[in-house]
């Protein structure tokens, strides 16, 4: 429901906009190609870009929850596979599927297999140091206590840069709306001279459509650095590998 209900989402901000541009220019064609243009740029572009910045930011506080829970069990009880369920008594969804599906697997081949599933540096370093800890024995809370901070330091760093660009976001989307408005006022105080010559007349379209297709780009160019810069065709990467 949840995926569906963006599509809707996409699809009255289009209309919106496409009644906004029928509006300004009493031409259908405007209208047509307005929401043509933002449903298709936002469904094939935007929508992709956050579902990969939403599977980024999601595997990230994963990442952090299960090696800190991991390294705090293992310093405690010294039991690989107490820590390992222990780090996952908070995980669901497709973290969970991905270890259901390795439990005929010792525990440490699954330690390494998540790998490729958190894709993340800071994962790798904590395999390193387990590895480490393997050859060398010792308080793998004392091995680990410096890692251990510098991943808490960047997660919480993380955690602010997500809440700063959420904030920026909004300003972003107020000041096109603060656009939006002047354009509708435009049209109600040139009302006499709207009617009389700007209706029909091409270099007044013309700079409408211009103004509609700055808008669309602009929106997605941000959008795009917003969602941390993903591959523009991270829709089709995805679909692949499924």
């Amino acid at each position: 429901m949840k995926k569906s209900l963006i599509y809707i989402y996409i699809f009255f901000f289009s209309i919106a906009m496409g009644g906004l541009s029928y509006f300004l220019t009493k031409n259908l064609y405007f209208l047509a190609g307005v929401v043509l243009a933002y449903t298709l740029g936002f469904s094939l572009l935007a929508k992709p870009w956050f579902d990969f910045h939403k599977e980024k930011e999601k595997k990230r506080k994963e990442c952090y929850k299960f090696v800190n829970s991991f390294i705090v069990s293992m310093s405690l009880t010294g039991s690989l596979e107490k820590s390992y369920l222990g780090a996952l008594e908070e995980s669901k969804d497709e973290l969970l599927e991905v270890m259901n599906s390795l439990e005929n697997e010792d525990i440490r081949p699954r330690l390494f297999y998540l790998e490729r599933y958190f894709e993340s540096e800071q994962y790798s370093m904590f395999l390193s140091l387990y590895s480490l800890y393997e050859q060398q024995g010792g308080d793998f809370l004392s091995i680990s206590k410096e890692f251990l901070d510098e991943m808490t330091r960047i997660e919480e760093n993380g955690n602010v840069i997500e809440k700063e660009s959420k904030r920026i976001l909004l300003h972003f989307f107020t000041l096109w709306g603060l656009s939006v408005a002047i354009m509708a006022f435009l049209r109600f105080g040139l009302s006499n001279f709207y009617d009389e010559y700007l209706v029909g007349n091409y270099l007044f379209l013309g700079s409408i459509a211009v103004y509609f297709l700055f808008m669309e780009g602009g929106i997605l160019y941000f959008l795009h650095a917003y969602t941390g810069n993903p591959p523009l065709i991270t829709y089709r990467r995805k679909k692949n590998n499924e």
